[in-house]
C-alpha cells in the first residue's frame, strides 16, 4: 500500500510541474522506503504484461516473479512462459545438474518462440529475449565447469590468489624454484614452473602471472 502511495505521489508532482525532476523524486524514495529506481519505474502507469517484461529488462527475476504470483492469474500463457523464464535466470546448476538445466532451457526457448507465433510478442521482444537466454546458457554451463574445477583443485593462477592456493592447485602446485626478495616494504617472490611460467607474489598474494 505504501508503495501505491509513494507512486501516485510522483505522478502528481510531475502533473503539478514541481520543480525537482522525477528522477530525484525516485532517488529520494530509494533513500526512504528502500525502492529502486528500477521498481518505481516499472510499476508505473504500466499494463501486468509491461511491467513483467520491464522487470526482466531490468534483471529483477524476484521481482518479475513475485508479480506475476501476486496478480492471481492463472492460465496466462504469457505469465506462466515469463514465470519460467526468470526462475532460470535465478538458476546457477552444478555440473550434475548441467543436463536437466540444459533441458529447461530448451523448454523455455521453444515456450518464447511460441509467444512469438501466438502474436504475445513481437519479433524484436523475442530476438531479445532468445538472445539472453543463449547468453544464460553459455554463462551458467562455464560456471559449472568451472566450480568443478576448483572443487577438485583445478584452478588457474589468479590476481589475488594467496600462496597456499597456488600451491593446491593441480594446474599449478609447488613451484620448481623461488627467487624471493626481502626489503623493509615485504617479501617479494618470483615462483619458476616449466615451460617458461611465472607467478609474482608479495607478501603471500598473486600480484602477475606470467606465461
Amino acid at each position: 500500500m505504501k508503495r501505491i502511495v509513494v507512486l501516485f505521489f510522483i505522478v502528481f508532482l510531475t502533473a503539478c510541474g514541481n520543480s525537482q525532476n522525477s528522477s530525484q523524486v525516485i532517488d529520494n524514495i530509494d533513500e526512504t522506503y528502500g525502492i529502486t529506481e528500477e521498481e518505481a519505474l516499472c510499476n508505473t502507469d504500466l499494463s501486468l504484461k509491461d511491467q513483467v517484461l520491464c522487470m526482466i529488462d531490468n534483471q529483477m527475476y524476484y521481482e518479475a516473479i513475485e508479480t506475476i504470483e501476486s496478480s492471481g492469474i492463472k492460465g496466462d500463457k504469457f505469465l506462466e512462459v515469463m514465470r519460467s523464464y526468470s526462475n532460470l535466470f535465478l538458476e546457477r546448476p552444478s555440473l550434475e545438474e548441467l543436463e536437466a538445466f540444459q533441458n529447461e532451457f530448451l523448454s523455455v526457448h521453444s515456450k518464447v518462440l511460441k509467444l512469438l507465433e501466438a502474436n504475445e510478442i513481437g519479433l524484436d521482444r523475442m530476438s531479445t529475449l532468445t538472445g539472453n537466454l543463449k547468453s544464460l546458457l553459455e554463462t551458467r554451463s562455464n560456471q559449472a565447469i568451472n566450480d568443478n574445477n576448483k572443487a577438485n583443485g583445478y584452478v588457474e593462477a589468479y590476481i589475488g590468489m594467496t600462496a597456499e592456493e597456488l600451491k593446491n592447485s593441480k594446474l599449478w602446485g609447488e613451484p620448481d624454484s623461488v627467487n624471493r626478495t626481502t626489503t623493509k616494504y615485504g617479501v617479494s617472490e618470483q615462483w619458476v614452473y616449466g615451460n617458461s611460467r611465472y607467478v609474482y607474489l608479495k607478501d603471500g598474494i598473486v600480484t602477475s602471472i606470467q606465461e
